[in-house]
């Protein structure tokens, strides 16, 4: 027992006492701080793929009242979709919070994100019917929508700031 509080004590006062510890104050004039950029971020990554399963009873698009005096609401909606697919992460997807200059020479924050090699499957995706009716997901069908086999792929950085 105590050599295992001595071993910590050592340890504790290495890390305290040792010349990496020591960090030198150096002053900066105006004109060298203006050049400072400043910089925190994070990197993080998925498993390599996910797996996407959305089902969605009705999606609509309609309004109640309608266009006019004598007219009545109309709904288009979409009826049981189904959307099945993943996406992949090829590289861990990193987010910076950078302090920059804008091209007045303004200060701005903000946070960039570096996508490399993200890719999105989509399977399938299926719509049972499109309705058109006086209520969500009422009416006769025109018929159903189907798609499979779309695979995108996202590279490229996006900066988020405020103004």
């Amino acid at each position: 027992m105590k050599r295992t509080i001595t071993v910590i004590i050592s340890m504790i006062a290495i890390a305290l006492f040792s010349s990496s510890a020591f960090a030198k104050v150096t002053r900066l004039t105006e004109n060298e701080l203006n050049d400072v950029v400043a910089q925190a971020g994070i990197s993080f990554s998925a498993e390599d793929t996910l797996n996407l399963s959305t089902k969605v009873n009705t999606l609509a698009f309609g309004d109640n009242d309608g266009a006019g005096e004598n007219s009545s609401g109309a709904w288009l909606s979409f009826n049981n979709i189904d959307i099945q697919g993943s996406v992949e992460f090829h590289n861990p997807v990193k987010i910076a919070m950078t302090t920059a200059r804008n091209e007045s020479g303004e200060l701005i924050t903000g946070m960039d994100l570096q996508i490399d090699g993200l890719t999105v499957n989509m399977d399938s995706m299926r719509i049972d019917s499109i309705t058109l009716g006086s209520n969500p997901g009422e009416g006769k069908s025109f018929g159903s929508f189907a798609m499979s086999g779309m695979r995108t792929t996202i590279t490229g950085k996006v900066r988020i700031w405020t103004e």
